[in-house]
């Protein structure tokens, strides 16, 4: 399997999430890329949802080790869709978020089926990530009994000598707040709720400090954020507003659960503002003692000949889903920048360095967890 080449047949399909034509070219690439290969491929299409990718080498409900990702992108500029290579780096939409992390896994799953490696292995890809990973979630509750030893998440590209440990929750909800309409020029006759919004916002501000590239950026990252996503009310200047809604994200550290988050937003609340939890997942937190950890850190020092160190991240990916489960998760991908951007790229030489890190991890994995 030529990396590159893979790489770019992927990004040349403007995958977009929601584009379901698109979409069904690039399942259909990947069931014949893999099938010829001796793979076992499934493509899932559950109703109403964005078809999942199962890939495995052997026909049982568990594997031993699990890839996960997605094969859906952000909107973007024609251009971007045709990849480019250049000192290094290749360019172009899904080049790090994460086309290219997909076609290392299935570089992984030949490496699997040429050497006949005598463990489970399997690739699941959604085709939704972007806009909720509906996908994902379907596939998880229909298949309770998949609970792999370790999952490889390479949705987190960036930095290939950092592993990440550990990854924030996260909270979304949407704050309706409702008034009484009256003229503007007497506010005394109404309600505003875009005011009611401003202040319960204020108090919610209080409990999660504003940051900014131009206020306050915290020496240590590793706390709780809220920012504002989206906020309406009003049809007209002169009007006093009867209805306004705002969505709220909140990223909380390790041990910030829910309960807490509902505590912070009822103190919050002001006369006639209410709140709906839209999405909620918990935080990810990988110890350092973790036997399987351990083995990959080993391993990809060894391939990189150079210490590879460990990284907390607030983004989220649907690998939590199998970490609560009861599955080691190990969130290492290739070297690029420009995610969701213009110019997103990912530096080939680390790609071809995943690829032999994750063969690598396959052997050690072999060796240490499953002879004994």
């Amino acid at each position: 399997m030529n990396l590159e080449q893979v790489c770019c047949d992927l990004i040349q399909i403007p995958s977009i999430s929601g584009h379901i034509t698109e979409i069904n070219r690039i399942t259909d690439y990947v069931r014949h890329l893999m099938t010829p290969l001796g793979a076992m491929v499934e493509v899932i299409r559950p109703a109403d949802i964005s078809p999942v990718i199962y890939i495995r080498n052997r026909d049982t409900p568990c594997p031993d080790v699990a890839i996960v990702g997605h094969l859906d992108v952000v909107p973007g500029d024609v251009s971007q869709f045709s990849p480019r290579v250049q000192d290094g780096r290749l360019y172009g939409r899904g080049a790090l978020d994460m086309k290219s992390m997909a076609a290392v896994a299935f570089s992984s799953m030949q490496f699997v089926l040429e050497n006949n490696l005598p463990l489970s292995f399997a690739i699941v890809l959604e085709t939704d990530e972007e806009v909720g990973s509906r996908g994902m979630q379907h596939f998880i509750q229909t298949h309770p009994d998949c609970i792999p030893r370790v999952v490889l998440d390479i949705d987190v590209g960036g930095d290939i000598t950092r592993i990440i440990d550990a990854c924030k929750g996260a909270v979304f909800a949407t704050l309706i707040a409702t008034g009484r309409a009256a003229h503007g020029s007497t506010p005394w006759d109404g309600l505003d709720a875009n005011e009611r919004m401003f202040q319960t916002l204020n108090r919610l501000r209080a409990r999660y400090p504003y940051y900014a590239a131009d206020h306050t950026v915290p020496t240590d990252t590793w706390v709780n954020t809220m920012h504002v996503g989206t906020i309406a009310g009003g049809k007209t200047a002169n009007i006093i507003c009867d209805s306004c809604m705002a969505t709220v994200d909140m990223r909380l550290v390790p041990g910030y659960t829910l309960p807490q988050v509902e505590r912070d937003l009822n103190n919050a609340l002001g006369p006639g503002v209410s709140y709906d939890i839209t999405m909620h997942a918990n935080a990810v937190e990988i110890k350092h003692d973790d036997p399987l950890l351990q083995a990959y850190h080993q391993v990809a020092e060894h391939v990189l000949g150079t210490p590879v160190g460990f990284q907390h991240i607030g983004g989220i990916t649907t690998s939590r889903l199998l970490f609560h489960r009861g599955s080691t998760v190990i969130y290492h991908a290739a070297t690029g920048a420009g995610m969701h951007g213009a110019d997103e790229w990912v530096d080939l030489t680390t790609l071809h360095q995943l690829a032999t890190i994750q063969q690598a991890f396959l052997h050690r994995y072999i060796h240490l967890f499953l002879k004994k």
